[in-house]
């Protein structure tokens, strides 16, 4: 069983105490039942690791990823203009 924990919803302040509590509760159950942690940030597989030490979790840590060598193609390419034209997006008109 692999996993992909999230943050720490047992701590957000938008829960009910009793809704905070099943949260840390199933939190121990997956980190305690999992084959394999897999972790997008190291913090979180610090905190798996430290909190939960008594059940020897396996993680792996795996960030969000991204092409980080800028591309060849240039605005005016027909490629890029298809595609802005086939998705129905105008350049500068969207935000990530």
């Amino acid at each position: 069983l692999f996993v992909n924990p999230d943050g720490h919803e047992w701590l957000r302040a938008k829960w009910s105490l009793p809704v905070r509590k099943y949260w840390k509760f199933s939190e121990q159950l997956m980190v305690k039942h999992a084959d394999l942690l897999v972790c997008d940030s190291k913090n979180i597989e610090k905190y798996v690791r430290e909190d939960y030490k008594q059940y020897q979790p396996k993680t792996t840590y795996i960030a969000y990823g991204t092409d980080t060598t800028p591309s060849s193609l240039k605005s005016e390419d027909a490629k890029v203009r298809n595609w802005y034209r086939e998705k129905g997006v105008s350049e500068n008109g969207y935000y990530l």
